[in-house]
């Protein structure tokens, strides 16, 4: 997922003609990555509170997160999105890690427990092996194989499921969040004014 950034000074229009922004219409905006530094809780000065505005191409978690942070900072960020409509029936689930989880408490604590608010915590997990030939064949080897050995197995199994999840908190003061796609889009969009994300609308 590539998601592109466009600063300039001025006014970015927040209505756009015809659903598209114009090639040519940011020129003088500068690409940045989000990789720079966006301090919790910075305070913009007058001058860029005012005057610098964002162009956000995309409008999946990235994107919005994105302009949740710049928002917050003083920038005039809007979202452009291809898609006529949030996707409020994707069914596609994904875990947020540890690092992801912190991204969002850097933006901003209220955005990472609302998003948390939406999903699960992983507390437990099943961890299992799959030897050669179960792979090549596309079956699960069973955890149970009979003796001592597959005893051991099975208990390992389990204790190293169990404790996985604590051991990521521990280290990272973080856990493992699962969430549905669409649940994290409309947490992220909860906190951005509706004018400020443009539907049906892309960069020609």
């Amino acid at each position: 997922m590539m998601l592109t950034v466009t600063l300039g000074r001025g006014s970015l229009p927040p209505r756009v003609e015809d659903r598209r922004v114009r090639r040519g219409a940011h020129r003088r905006g500068v690409r940045i990555s989000l990789v720079k530094t966006i301090r919790a809780g910075a305070q913009p000065d007058e001058q860029e509170k005012t005057s610098l505005s964002a162009v956000i191409v995309g409008g999946g978690i990235g994107g919005l997160a994105a302009a949740v942070a710049l928002r917050r900072i003083g920038v005039d960020a809007h979202v452009y999105e291809r898609a006529s409509a949030m996707r409020g029936n994707a069914g596609t689930g994904i875990a947020i890690w540890p690092n992801g989880v912190k991204a969002l408490r850097f933006i901003g604590d209220d955005v990472a427990c609302e998003v948390a608010s939406r999903g699960c915590e992983i507390t437990g997990m099943r961890m299992g092996m799959i030897d050669e030939p179960s792979a090549r064949s596309g079956e699960a080897s069973s955890d149970d194989d009979g003796g001592i050995s597959g005893a051991l197995k099975k208990v390992a199994t389990r204790l190293m499921g169990g404790a996985f999840p604590a051991i990521i908190r521990a280290q990272h003061g973080a856990g493992l969040i699962c969430i549905r796609w669409a649940e994290a889009q409309a947490a992220l969009a909860s906190f951005l004014p509706a004018h400020c994300v443009h539907l049906d609308a892309s960069l020609d």
